[in-house]
């Protein structure tokens, strides 16, 4: 699936939405980690996602359903890629999302998620 995604996506901007999620979501990590995708997690959201901003924000997680993928979200070697996780937090709300998705984005994506133009 993820080679017709890389083909899908060639030349074009890609991004992952990274939220909650179980041991496939912690696959599809490593593979848009494979694929150089940049990722949007959404903190707060639980699991995996949320294993996965405690790694990238470099804290341990108190949570047992977080602390489960712990270990495995440290295989993934996320220290090597941070410019691939861009940290969306849930408790921000909708006001939180456009500036979230700005760091990762291509511009006119974040300003059509704001309400404006594409150009």
């Amino acid at each position: 699936m993820y080679q017709i995604f890389g083909r899908l996506a060639a030349g074009r901007a890609s991004v992952t939405l990274v939220a909650n999620g179980g041991p496939v979501t912690l696959d599809e990590v490593g593979r848009n980690i494979a694929q150089r995708r940049p990722m949007v997690v959404v903190a707060g959201s639980g699991r995996v996602a949320d294993a996965v901003v405690a790694r990238v924000r470099g804290v341990d997680p108190t949570e047992p359903e977080v602390r489960q993928f712990r270990d495995a979200v440290a295989r993934l070697r996320l220290d090597a890629h941070p410019d691939l996780f861009h940290v969306v937090d849930l408790g921000a709300g909708p006001a939180g999302w456009p500036s979230g998705c700005r760091r990762c984005c291509a511009p006119g994506l974040t300003a059509e998620l704001e309400g404006g133009s594409r150009e």
